[in-house]
């Protein structure tokens, strides 16, 4: 099954909060999409569990350059751990596999892949600094529901 998520559009597909889907990120997890993008923007939510400012979420970041990706991830009230990546990842009009990885042991690692439809799994090696790597454990998002899709702000 496949959605389409328009440009600007905040559709998006909600898949509540279930107890197996609440505080991933206290451990270690993978997040993998499949996804063709048809417009540039900053903001384009990939999949996360992030509302006010608390919880996690992957997404396009057009800031740093276009088709870079971004993930989140809330620590604690304080300085959320984030990573973006630079360069020009993800033309338009293109099907790519992405995904991340996380682990939160005592050096919280984010990494972030892609890859061509028919190609091979690429590591992004270059990434704009991290905004901080906060402190604490990571945010308790149990009463924020999982979304995919477009979901707009970068708080959310």
């Amino acid at each position: 099954m496949s959605l389409l998520f328009g440009a600007n559009t905040t559709d998006k597909v909600d898949h509540g909060s279930a107890a197996g889907l609440d505080n991933i990120p206290a451990g270690t997890m993978t997040v993998l999409a499949r996804i063709y993008r048809t417009t540039g923007g900053n903001n384009q939510i990939i999949v996360g569990k992030r509302s006010g400012g608390v919880g996690w979420n992957f997404q396009m970041d057009d800031q740093q350059a276009a088709g870079g990706l971004a993930c989140t991830i809330g620590r604690g009230g304080v300085d959320a751990f984030r990573l973006t990546t630079t360069g020009n990842l993800l033309s338009l009009d293109t099907w790519y596999d992405v995904g991340l990885t996380w682990d939160s042991a005592d050096d919280p690692t984010i990494r972030v892949y892609w890859v061509t439809s028919g190609g091979l799994p690429v590591e992004s090696s270059a990434y704009h600094a991290l905004s901080g790597n906060g402190s604490g454990a990571t945010d308790n998002e149990a009463a924020t529901s999982l979304w995919v899709g477009n979901q707009a702000g970068p708080g959310n």
